[in-house]
Formats: C-alpha cells, structure tokens, sequence
C-alpha cells in the first residue's frame, strides 16, 4: 500500500518538543528509561543536525550528519505511532509499560543497534504494539521480560472483525535460509498453541527484516540518488526484496507451505523493513524514512487481506 504523502507530513521543528512530551509522560508514569538513555542521545543527535540545518539552511549528503538524520527519523517515527495510538487510547502506557523501558535501551526506529538482537527484536514488538492500539481492540503485548517457552504466547493478542487474532513477531539478523526456517516454525508454534489454549482463534506471523538492509546502498536511494518523495512502491519493494531474495535463496515455496498446512496461521509471510534516506522535497533535500510490508503468499488470502491493510495503514501512522 503507497502512504498517503498528506498524513506524513511532520515538522522536523515539531519532533524535539514532541519527544520531550514522550519523555515527561514516561517519567510522571513511572517509567524510568535508565542512565544510559538512547532517547537523549538521539536526541542530541538530532538537535546537532537541526541545528546545522539552520546555520546552512539545508540537509544535503552530508557524511558527518548521516547519524544525526537518522535519529532524527527515528524520533518522527515514535512521535507519530504514539500520538496515533493514544488518540484511540489515552491510557496506551498501562498496556506497553513493560516494553516501554527498552526505549531507554535501545533507541526507536533506524538507530536501532541490530548487535542487540533482543532489544532490537522488543523495540520491533513495541512498534507493532503502538500501532496494533490504534488499530485494534482488546491488545494484549507479552511480557517482553517473562516469556514462558512452556507457555508460548504470540507477542500481541488483537480482537479484529469478532476474531481473536495472535500477531508472532520475529526479527531476522542473518540471511541464512535456516535461521528463516526456524522462526517461521517458532511463530507458527506459537500460534498454534495459543490456539489449542483457547486464547486465539487465527494468527499472523511478521518478520522485521529491516537490519538486513545495507544502509549505504539505500541511504541514496537505490541508484545513489536522492529518493522521490512519492514514494515510489516499486522502490520501497525492491528495498525489502535485497532482504527477502537471500533469505529464501534456499527454501522453496512448498518448504514454506508445509510449515503452515494445517496450522491456524495466516497461509503468508508479512516481512517488514524500515530504512532512512534523503528524498529530494520541491524545497530542497530532506531526511525520510521508508518502509512497508511485503507478503510472501503462500495460500489463499481472502480471510487475511483486510487485517493487513489496516495494520499496514497503521504501522505506517496513517489511520
């Protein structure tokens, strides 16, 4: 689905006050971020690379700015899923308060340090959190600190149309065609036994496969250009396919099928990859952040389609 440009829009003046109100919310919640705090430091990045764009007055292919912008897109990107989620919800805190903390950890959006692969993975869980509040009723995040491999849940629990919906996320730090394999199989697992115990009806498995991305071969867009701002789906397409073509260089499309035959899975696989860039705006250059979700269909379809059409709509904050 192609972002609607006119619900993407967000001053790069607004995103400094406005994760400076996420922060003063967390703390009066008792939410503590920690000492090593990656949301200052982002932020810092930031206010470093605003600054210099007022000083020259523009953005440009600025090698020492390149972290600065993409803290900057990571800001955007939590400033947008959490006031798109407490909209719907102005208590969202009670519900992601066990996730929130990681925040302090690990950072939010493109900055995200994939050597972190369980931080990072949460953060992804924290995301789809966000916009699953929005989007849904009745979500259950699982406890990021406490899972049970006895007692395997998925990680959010949606009510969607009457269904009780599990959502398995999954991040993929290697392009090994087993380690693919071995997650699928997990997230159907897990699906398939919260279904037995009667806390889902359907499930859905997502795949992060945003740390696969070479960021200096999309940074530029993908012929060392600057990105169209319209978003061209064809090229965001390509992105998340660098990714995808190598995990399943070695397993076949019935080697996936067999997987979930059978299961209350979804008979597809939602792959979802974020990347920063640079995108040349009618007024000059600009940091942006693109993503999606690409879906490997396995099966039928029909019962799926409009579940991820709503939460693609709103992982990219456009509901």
């Amino acid at each position: 689905m192609q972002p609607d440009s006119t619900k993407e829009k967000m001053s790069y003046r607004d995103i400094l006050p406005g994760i400076d109100r996420i922060l003063h919310e967390l703390r009066s919640s008792g939410i503590e971020l920690g000492p090593d705090n990656q949301l200052i430091r982002m932020r810092d990045l930031a206010f470093r690379v605003i600054e210099a764009y007022d000083q020259g007055n523009s953005w440009g292919k600025r090698s020492e700015l390149k972290q600065g912008y993409i803290a900057l897109l990571g800001l955007g990107e939590i400033i947008r899923l959490y006031n798109q989620a407490k909209k719907v919800d102005p208590h969202l805190l009670r519900i992601v308060k066990l996730h929130a903390p990681l925040l302090g950890h690990a950072g939010f959006g493109p900055i995200v340090d994939a050597a972190d692969g369980d931080a990072s993975r949460k953060i992804f869980e924290l995301s789809v959190g966000l916009a699953a509040i929005a989007a849904f009723s009745n979500v259950k995040l699982e406890d990021p600190n406490h899972s049970d491999p006895k007692n395997p849940n998925p990680d959010l629990i949606v009510e969607f149309n009457g269904d009780t919906i599990g959502i398995a996320c999954k991040s993929l730090f290697t392009t090994d065609s087993n380690g693919l394999i071995a997650n699928v199989k997990k997230a159907v697992g897990q699906i398939e036994f919260a279904k037995n115990m009667g806390r889902v009806r359907r499930g859905l498995v997502l795949l992060d496969v945003s740390s696969l991305i070479v960021e200096d071969e999309w940074f530029y867009a993908p012929h060392g250009q600057y990105w169209d701002p319209r978003w061209h789906e064809e090229d965001t397409r390509a992105m998340i396919e660098s990714c995808t073509a190598k995990l399943e260089s070695n397993v076949t499309k019935n080697q996936l099928w067999k997987i979930f035959s059978g299961s209350s899975a979804f008979p597809c696989i939602a792959y979802y990859a974020h990347a920063a860039g640079l995108s040349m705006m009618a007024d000059g250059v600009a940091p942006t952040i693109f993503k999606g979700i690409l879906i490997n269909r396995l099966n039928d379809m029909s019962e799926v389609n409009s579940l991820l059409l709503v939460l693609n709509k709103a992982i990219l904050g456009q509901l």
